[in-house]
């Protein structure tokens, strides 16, 4: 079933309501990756670590911004978040065959566990995050 815009506010609006009621609403950090700062993570990181393949020119790209930030607030225990820009780490880009962006890759002991392409919605992003907690 196709997602209705209202669905996506209400998904909106009920992370936000998370985040409130979990007080999950402390800046998180999302850091800016190299490729070879995110082989290392890759390989060394214990807990689940979610990767989001971007460019600044890409308009979906900046669309997902609040969305990946809200993930990071709420799954900041649970959850590393890293941004990888194509434009400047092509590497890192080609090493894990991102052909779209935006492209979020999920990490959990050195291996991928999820691919999301194209501006998803939170609700997916969450189904994906907690399916490999």
């Amino acid at each position: 079933m196709k997602p209705t815009p209202f669905s996506r506010l209400a998904t909106g609006a009920v992370l936000l309501t998370l985040m409130v009621l979990t007080g999950c609403v402390q800046p998180v950090e999302v850091s800016d990756f190299d490729g070879e700062q995110l082989a290392v993570t890759i390989k060394t990181n214990s807990a689940l670590l979610l990767v989001d393949f971007r460019a600044d020119w890409c308009g979906p790209c900046r669309l997902m911004d609040p969305k990946i930030e809200a993930i990071a607030q709420c799954y900041a225990r649970e959850l590393r978040v890293a941004k990888v820009d194509i434009e400047k780490h092509a590497d890192a880009a080609r090493a894990h065959e991102v052909s779209g962006i935006p492209c979020l890759i999920i990490f959990k002991h050195g291996q991928e566990q999820a691919r999301l392409n194209g501006n998803v919605d939170c609700e997916t992003i969450v189904r994906a995050v907690d399916a490999n907690l």
